[in-house]
């Protein structure tokens, strides 16, 4: 419970609504299903958890769905998956029994409870709301638990993520039944927030960065596997793909300069796209080619301020990744995870640092620390980018990638299987 709320305060969007919270308890209290439709064995060996559609999430989840085999023995879960038992019914598998064992678990629990919120000096608003919230988890859990017990085979738990508000539940329902778990790194692992505490037995993490700063986190060694990562693979570019690229979006002849936005915040986002264009200002050359590209969770139509105020360029926000890749030769960041990856494909990758507080600019400090990625505190910083290039080993952040990362993940998995 406080990993998931110390991570939506982390990105700024954890819910405050205390009836909103409330609701959801209740709706789980009183959600009827049919529980002989979904109490049921069915015979597979993996459940699996994917957090979402994006393209990191796809290919990760791609290392079992993507081997006939493996796919045969596994459950996948999640949010639009057509998985064997409907995903939104196995939470709400318990009776009003099981809501009267939550409550009492809950009661003789509250001197834990107490302690563990008393350091945070929440007020008692946000305290009922995470109380609230815990009770609906645990209520959940006990459904989910029920489910999972059925199924006898089971031998691996995994999923990309085992701190949100639903895949933590895989993962502690996996302790509660002693069934083995898994969870595989899915994006950057920023300073202040992350993957640690790691609440699966395992994290399959991309390098030996990785490793490291979980390790500086706390998490034993023995729980950290490097495997590599899918989400990024080699790439070839031809001349004839990079001259039908640069025509498809108008890129003149100089350096592309991009900027990548992460978390959605106008202040922040201003105060970027305006160094941005200081720095196109006092920099860009006849033909050089500036833009700034949105997360891809992001609504487009929300940031046509940065064409309208600055008179730069919003790049596509379905721009194929091979096409970025091919593009791209100068990107800027704050704390956007696909300024490691550019890093593997050899681009030359800027950390903005124009925030008192490092608290925002976790993934650009930690690539700033391990591998020297420059800091630009003012536009002026923009020359030490352009005259002292610094390309990093990137084996030490991927170790394999694409299909020799699934390879091995695979491998793995069915070793865990036997």
């Amino acid at each position: 419970m406080l990993s998931y709320y110390f991570n939506r305060m982390f990105l700024g969007d954890f819910d405050f609504r205390l009836f909103r919270h409330f609701s959801v308890l209740v709706y789980y209290f009183l959600k009827p299903v049919n529980k002989n439709k979904y109490l049921k064995d069915l015979n597979k060996s993996v459940v699996y958890f994917t957090s979402g559609k994006h393209r990191h999430l796809k290919e990760i989840e791609g290392i079992i769905t993507e081997e006939e085999q493996l796919l045969k023995k596994t459950i996948v879960f999640g949010p639009g998956k057509e998985s064997d038992t409907a995903y939104r019914y196995v939470f709400c598998l318990s009776g009003v029994l099981d809501f009267f064992k939550v409550i009492l678990f809950f009661i003789s629990r509250q001197e834990i409870i107490i302690d563990m919120l008393k350091p945070l000096n929440l007020n008692i608003k946000t305290k009922m709301i995470l109380c609230i919230n815990l009770l609906t988890q645990l209520l959940k859990a006990y459904s989910l638990k029920k489910f999972i017990a059925l199924q006898k085979n089971v031998k691996l738990i995994a999923g990309d993520y085992d701190r949100g508000k639903e895949s933590s539940l895989f993962f502690a329902v996996a302790k509660a039944l002693n069934i083995k778990s898994v969870v595989f790194q899915h994006g950057v692992i920023n300073h202040q927030a992350g993957y640690a505490p790691v609440n699966a037995d395992e994290i399959w993490v991309w390098g030996d960065m990785a490793r490291l700063q979980l390790s500086e986190r706390g998490v034993p060694k023995k729980k950290i596997k490097v495997t590599g990562t899918p989400i990024i693979e080699d790439i070839e570019i031809s001349s004839e793909f990079k001259y039908a690229t640069q025509k498809k979006y108008n890129i003149e002849s100089g350096k592309t300069i991009v900027l990548a936005l992460s978390a959605p915040n106008k202040a922040n986002d201003m105060k970027m796209v305006r160094f941005l264009s200081e720095i196109k200002e006092k920099y860009a050359k006849p033909n050089d080619n500036f833009f700034v590209k949105i997360h891809p969770a992001r609504k487009f139509y929300a940031y046509s301020w940065i064409q309208n105020d600055f008179n730069i360029s919003l790049l596509p926000q379905n721009i194929d990744y091979k096409e970025f890749v091919t593009i791209v030769d100068i990107l800027l960041v704050y704390n956007s995870g696909i300024a490691t990856e550019m890093l593997y494909y050899k681009k030359t990758v800027g950390v903005l640092d124009i925030w008192n507080n490092s608290f925002r600019n976790g993934n650009g400090h930690e690539l700033n620390r391990y591998f020297s990625v420059p800091l630009l505190k003012k536009p002026e910083d923009f020359e030490t980018i352009i005259s002292e290039v610094n390309i990093p080993d990137s084996k030490k952040v991927f170790c394999r990638v694409g299909k020799e990362a699934k390879s091995e993940m695979r491998h793995l998995i069915k070793m865990l299987l036997t």
